[in-house]
């Protein structure tokens, strides 16, 4: 209740109001195993799932440490980012946002974009060339499906007949 005082006095009791303090959570933990890969004019990020998550901020520099700026959200756990310069080092932090705010920053990961490879926090993957003489490209189905779970990422293919 409340009364309001003036030169004059004190006022009556105004009505009573009631209230019920509601359970403050906390924000998410930052993700966790941001890696990045890069690719010609981009950067292709992925992390790890963080549960309670409604979405995942993603931050860049040209500095390591930062400063970050952010330059863009997603509600999965990969982002590309494009429109990057060929041959600078960008580095990535990601964030998890939920209901009670902003995570901390992930682990930093960094990639340079290049017209001829990825040089990333991934694998670089390889050049790769299949030659065969049958007219019935069917007939390589099966090596190719045991190559590529074999390098682990086929980026070129080179078709000779």
């Amino acid at each position: 209740v409340v009364t309001a005082v003036n030169g004059n006095g004190e006022s009556g009791y105004s009505n009573q109001a009631t209230a019920t303090p509601s359970s403050t959570g906390s924000p998410p933990p930052a993700p966790t195993g941001l890696t990045a890969t890069a690719g010609n004019g981009q950067v292709i990020l992925s992390w790890n799932v963080s549960t309670g998550v409604t979405s995942y901020n993603v931050y860049q520099s040209t500095i390591s440490g930062g400063p970050y700026t952010k330059v863009g959200s997603s509600t999965s756990t990969g982002y590309t980012a494009t429109g990057l310069t060929n041959g600078t080092a960008y580095y990535f932090v990601v964030t998890a946002v939920n209901g009670n705010g902003e995570s901390g920053y992930s682990n930093q990961a960094t990639a340079t974009p290049s017209s001829t490879g990825s040089t990333g926090s991934r694998s670089s993957g390889c050049m790769c060339e299949l030659s065969h003489g049958s007219s019935n490209t069917w007939d390589l189905l099966p090596a190719i499906i045991l190559l590529i779970g074999w390098l682990g990422m086929v980026r070129w293919i080179r078709w000779e007949n």
